[in-house]
């Protein structure tokens, strides 16, 4: 078996691996504070975004589905994190805005959550770090460009 095919197999294994690893921890460190690591990451995207955005945008930028985003944002809005509200113009149109809470939250958690993230990275010069954002950020165009692909 040619030695690209072995990398590629490898490669698609650990990422799974390092994603789920990774949930399964950040997750812990979540729960505490009642959060998933998906609702983390919503949370925060909305808190980056700072403008209210439709669930379907929000699914695209998650890389989820529509359905995913909704079940995610109303824990989200049952906590106080972020509003959930009809467009003025279609009412089958919903949109999420971040709360002065979730903002006033992850402002006081910050410091923390900064420590977790060296913790994780742990053992990354600079240049690994910046090798590991460059590679991931291609794979993820590609992938991005191919999600009609079908495998059978």
């Amino acid at each position: 078996m040619p030695n690209r095919v072995i990398q590629i197999r490898d490669s698609f294994g650990l990422l799974f691996m390092v994603s789920n690893t990774l949930e399964t921890m950040t997750d812990r460190y979540l729960a505490p504070h009642k959060l998933t690591t998906k609702q983390f990451f919503l949370s925060l995207l909305l808190i980056q975004r700072g403008e209210p955005m439709s669930l379907t945008q929000t699914a695209n930028l998650l890389g989820t589905s529509r359905q995913n985003v909704k079940q995610l944002a109303l824990k989200l809005e049952k906590i106080g994190f972020c509003k959930i509200f009809p467009s003025p113009n279609d009412k089958r149109i919903l949109y999420l805005e971040v709360t002065p809470k979730n903002k006033e939250f992850w402002k006081k958690v910050d410091k923390k959550n900064m420590q977790y993230l060296e913790k994780v990275f742990t053992g990354l010069t600079i240049s690994e770090l910046e090798s590991l954002n460059s590679i991931l950020k291609k794979l993820f165009s590609q992938i991005s460009l191919n999600q009609e692909f079908q495998l059978l």
